[in-house]
């Protein structure tokens, strides 16, 4: 979560969830509010646990969480960035499955038209060196 991976990532199911029973996450680095919070939402003795005494509150109350107003967090704003309508059917198009891109991929495979080169009628109009 911290470090972008789960603590207890394992080899397979089995030993990560071998991990999640047996072992405490480890976190690399100077201790911080950061760490000090998700150290107490994973304690594996649910009475330890942040949260166990007093619900939800408990866990705002705690240090990370210091200066943030939750009673403004249900209040409804409009988001920063609306989606285009082209942006939201590709979204929808990735939700089903991906984006068939066979035909991008066709079009690589055909060959460039060649170069067309100029014909010696196209060279009856140039200026020639013996001109001047």
């Amino acid at each position: 979560m911290l470090y972008g991976r789960t603590p207890f990532k394992g080899k397979n199911r089995k030993e990560t969830f071998h991990k999640i029973l047996a072992m405490q996450p480890e976190f690399i680095g100077k201790p911080d509010s950061l760490t000090d919070l998700i150290g107490k939402l994973l304690e594996k003795d649910p009475t330890r646990r942040l949260g166990y005494r007093r619900g939800a509150s408990e866990i705002k109350e705690h240090e990370f969480f210091r200066g943030l107003k939750w009673d403004l967090l249900t209040e409804v704003l409009r988001p920063p960035f609306l989606p285009s309508r082209d942006e939201t059917e590709i979204t929808e198009e990735l939700g089903k499955g991906g984006i068939d891109i066979t035909e991008y991929f066709q079009k690589l495979k055909v060959p460039p038209s060649p170069l067309r080169s100029p014909s010696l009628d196209e060279y009856e109009h140039s200026v020639s060196l013996t001109e001047f």
